[in-house]
């Protein structure tokens, strides 16, 4: 996604990394106003996407 649209900015985060024995050097916790305001200066643009998978 990143390649066909530049203006595409994928940031990943995890909730439960202690339940997890792996490396992760991404975001961790929910995803909060706090954390959308590290990557966006203006939460009123248009277009943010948020996934979310339960295993």
């Amino acid at each position: 996604m990143c390649r066909a649209n530049p203006n595409y900015t994928l940031i990943g985060t995890m909730t439960q990394m202690k339940k997890f024995n792996r490396e992760w050097h991404g975001e961790t916790g929910v995803i909060s106003k706090a954390m959308l305001l590290k990557f966006i200066d203006d939460l009123m643009l248009p277009c943010i996407t948020s996934m979310a998978h339960q295993p």
